[in-house]
């Protein structure tokens, strides 16, 4: 059964993005939160496990080097679909779970590999 994210851990994803608005795990933490995508998406896209995106949102951990330029990458995504409308994602969890997957199809820069 997917996660969902409490009113508190919501709270503690905002009050470390104040305190430190550049903390990678937080911003990804409050994207996901935006926009309504599972952090097991986020998991399955960077190569982590779940725990690993709960503790980057939850300022527990910060990112290793070797994902920061996945994770930017997937925020230029998330915010050139929101842009254009896509996002938020809507409808169940697995719903969401393929739409995600689609929205980076369809708005992945042209010249990524």
């Amino acid at each position: 059964m997917p996660r969902r994210m409490s009113l508190n851990s919501r709270d503690l994803i905002l009050s470390h993005l104040k305190a430190n608005p550049k903390a990678v795990g937080p911003k990804l933490g409050f994207v996901a939160m935006k926009y309504n995508i599972p952090a097991r998406a986020l998991a399955e896209l960077l190569k982590v496990s779940e725990p690993t995106v709960y503790r980057w949102f939850y300022n527990g951990a910060d990112p290793r080097q070797i994902y920061m330029t996945n994770i930017r990458r997937l925020m230029q995504v998330f915010k050139a679909a929101a842009i254009a409308g896509d996002i938020p994602l809507k409808g169940t969890y697995q719903d969401r779970m393929g739409a995600v997957r689609t929205v980076i199809l369809k708005h992945k820069p042209k010249h990524s590999v």
